[in-house]
């Protein structure tokens, strides 16, 4: 029984990282479509930058960049971004 709550207290807080993890980057996105212009364009080629940045180390998972980025997010190399769209990179990879 002690194991079962341990386990779901384990996967509570899996789940509650993805989801702010999953939030952090519809924010970012949210933030291109609210920008004015000029100031949109700076934030798309920052978030642009950010993202080309985070699989540039994962040319050998896939030929496209959805593969890369699955990859590079599920080895763990790739940290939330931040609410401003900036990625901040663990370890050596990226």
């Amino acid at each position: 029984m002690e194991r079962l709550l341990r386990e779901l207290i384990a996967d509570s807080q899996i789940t509650d990282q993805e989801a702010e993890i999953l939030e952090l980057r519809i924010t970012a996105l949210e933030e291109i479509v609210a920008a004015r212009w000029p100031r949109s364009i700076g934030v798309r080629r920052r978030l642009a930058k950010d993202l080309r940045e985070s699989v540039r180390g994962y040319g050998w998972a896939g030929p496209d960049f959805a593969s890369r980025r699955v990859q590079a997010i599920g080895d763990g190399w790739i940290r939330p971004m931040s609410a401003t769209g900036r990625h901040r990179n663990r370890g050596g990879a990226r």
